[in-house]
């Protein structure tokens, strides 16, 4: 499987994103030297108050408005 990543070049410093092999090295395109995958940080925001992602959170809020509209409308 390939995955995409961020890595740097141990001699140049050049960095670049490569898409490689897990376990298999990854030389640089300027200088040839061998690169260290640098740590990727997931990329995700939780919702502050409650803690869950926003788009769940916005769901919830939609379908519960949509249910009290119903049971308004059912109660008239």
């Amino acid at each position: 499987m390939r995955v995409l990543d961020d890595y740097t070049c141990r001699l140049c410093g050049k960095r670049e994103e490569r898409l490689a092999r897990i376990g298999d090295a990854v030389y640089c395109t300027a200088c040839g030297a061998r690169c260290n995958r640098d740590r990727a940080v997931p990329n995700f925001q939780l919702e502050t108050i409650s803690g869950d992602f926003p788009t769940a959170t916005r769901r919830w809020e939609q379908d519960y408005a949509r249910r009290a509209a119903k049971a308004r409308e059912h109660d008239e």
